[in-house]
């Protein structure tokens, strides 16, 4: 069964900007994104959770700030209605986290939190590098269509499923890290619908083989520290 590699060591460990050739009147635009993209990376690899929290757009609070409250309080029929990556993130949270520390944490907190605990090094990725590149600007954001095609995910000129989006607030891009979620949410999708396999049996064994944790069925309802 064919799924992702689960240790990564950071955003730009699997996206490359790809620039396009020549002149154009947002050169510098590419530049910027170029290097917010370096900075997450870094910001990932050394744990600099508050440089990454900073550098994701605002308007992805609000899904964070539901992911983090699902952990802590959610359901399983509340969490089960979710995509599978958000699934995966608030049962992730579950096994390594710890409520007291948890439970003071607004939605830009807890972004930084899962850098500093190393949370993405449990997130499913792309079994591929990313190619970031035609990247079209619409006034203040940005985006980048991507596509899957045997396994690799690669640069398109026209509409796909995979965009990938940023956005200019207060003169500064920032990463919608939600769009790469959703990209890894249609490929998980894909590849789980190839296998044949139940979506929740899937995520179990995908969390039990990157932490390396017996996964309790009480993880389906609250935390387990």
């Amino acid at each position: 069964m064919k799924f992702y590699r689960l240790l990564i060591l950071g955003l730009v460990a699997f996206i490359a900007l790809v620039f396009q050739s020549g002149c154009d009147k947002h050169a510098q635009d590419r530049q910027a994104i170029y290097h917010v993209m370096q900075k997450l990376g870094n910001a990932a690899t050394s744990g600099d959770g508050d440089t990454y929290a900073d550098l994701i757009a605002s308007e992805n609070l609000d899904y964070y700030g539901r992911t983090l409250k699902l952990a802590l309080s959610g359901k399983k029929p509340e969490i089960a209605a979710l995509p599978f990556h958000q699934r995966y993130e608030i049962l992730l949270i579950r096994l390594i986290g710890k409520r007291k520390e948890l439970k003071e944490l607004d939605a830009k907190g807890y972004i930084a939190w899962s850098v500093k605990s190393s949370l993405h090094e449990y997130m499913p990725a792309p079994d591929t590098d990313f190619d970031l590149g035609h990247l079209t600007f619409r006034k203040d954001e940005a985006f980048c269509e991507l596509q899957y095609s045997d396994g690799k995910i690669i640069p398109s000129t026209s509409a796909s499923p995979y965009t990938l989006r940023f956005c200019l607030e207060g003169g500064q891009w920032k990463f919608d890290k939600t769009t790469f979620d959703q990209a890894l949410d249609i490929q998980i999708q894909t590849e789980i619908k190839r296998a044949d396999v139940d979506e929740d049996r899937a995520l179990l064994y995908l969390l039990g083989k990157a932490t390396g944790q017996e996964i309790p069925a009480t993880i389906w309802s609250s935390m387990l520290h």
